[in-house]
Formats: structure tokens, C-alpha cells, sequence
């Protein structure tokens, strides 16, 4: 004959152990949710160094590229702002930095010309959307034979023609 005390004993360990498994269990489940999620953010910094080094890289490659030529772009119509252009003249590209233009108000954008000077002539060569880029450059095509380039504040989408009380930056192109 089993001892009822000794049933209940083993029922009661039974239970007990079951619950102890239980929560190793889960504990266990919780651990490795924890460092599932810790490798995916550490896997999301990474893309995200590794995008930044690229745009690092690509960055001193312009600013090393003796082929190309510097335009200042200086503040206008009492603007606090600056912007420097890298004009790569043979593969008709312009590398535009616009780290020192303040942010566009909402509804506006900034919009970028390449300029004629003799008779003044525009040509608007790139609306920006600083909302997809953090490094404030931008690669932008420029078939013209420019002068001089300049920023002005539009409406967003842009306009047909400069609003020259809203322009921004200004700078000539040396020959």
C-alpha cells in the first residue's frame, strides 16, 4: 500500500516541479526574444554606420577630385546661409552641399538654378527634398554651361522662375 502522505508528497513535487519548468521555461523564451531583438538592433546599427561610412566615402571623393571646380555660394538679401557646389564640368554633375542653409519652412522647399549671367537667364536644375537626406549633399545633373549658381525658397514642387526676394545663396563660377 502507497502512504497517502507520501502520494500527496509526490503529487505536490510533481506540481512543483512542472511550475519550476514552466517558468525556466519562459524565462528561457524571454532570453531569447531579448537577444533576438538585441541582434536585430545591433544588425540596424550596423547598415546605418555602414551607410554613413559610404556617404564618408563618397564625400572625400568629391572633395579630392581635383577635376572639379568650387563655387561658394555666399548669403543674399541679408539670409544667414551658405552652400558650396563641386562642379564636375565633364560629367556635367554638380555636388551640392548645403549644410549651412537653415531648414525649409513647412510648405517650402529649396530650389536650385544654374545661372546665365549675360542676359541673366535661370535654369532650375534640382528641387530638393531635405526629408530623404541626412548629409546635406546632393548629386545633381547640370548640362548647362553655367556661370553662376544660386538657392532660392519656393513653394513646395518648385517654381518656373526664381523668386529673387527668397534667394538664399549666391555664387559666382570662375572660368
Amino acid at each position: 500500500k502507497l502512504d497517502t502522505k507520501n502520494t500527496i508528497w509526490l503529487t505536490y513535487s510533481g506540481w512543483a516541479a512542472s511550475v519550476i519548468f514552466a517558468i525556466g521555461f519562459i524565462y528561457q523564451i524571454n532570453q531569447n526574444k531579448e537577444l533576438e531583438n538585441s541582434v536585430i538592433e545591433t544588425t540596424i546599427a550596423n547598415q546605418e554606420l555602414e551607410i554613413q561610412l559610404n556617404d564618408v566615402q563618397k564625400i572625400e571623393a568629391i572633395l579630392r577630385d581635383e577635376n572639379l571646380t568650387t563655387v561658394v555660394l555666399n548669403a543674399q538679401n541679408e539670409f544667414n546661409a551658405h552652400a558650396k557646389i563641386y562642379w564636375d564640368k565633364n560629367q556635367q554633375k554638380v555636388h551640392l552641399d548645403i549644410k549651412g542653409l537653415p531648414e525649409p519652412p513647412e510648405g517650402k522647399v529649396y530650389q536650385v538654378w544654374s545661372l546665365t549671367l549675360n542676359p541673366l537667364t535661370p535654369t532650375s536644375i534640382a528641387v530638393l527634398d531635405n526629408s530623404k537626406n541626412n548629409s546635406k549633399i546632393y548629386t545633381i545633373d547640370n548640362p548647362n554651361a553655367s556661370q553662376a549658381f544660386g538657392i532660392t525658397l519656393e513653394p513646395k514642387g518648385g517654381s518656373k522662375s526664381p523668386t529673387m526676394d527668397q534667394l538664399h545663396v549666391l555664387g559666382i563660377a570662375k572660368a
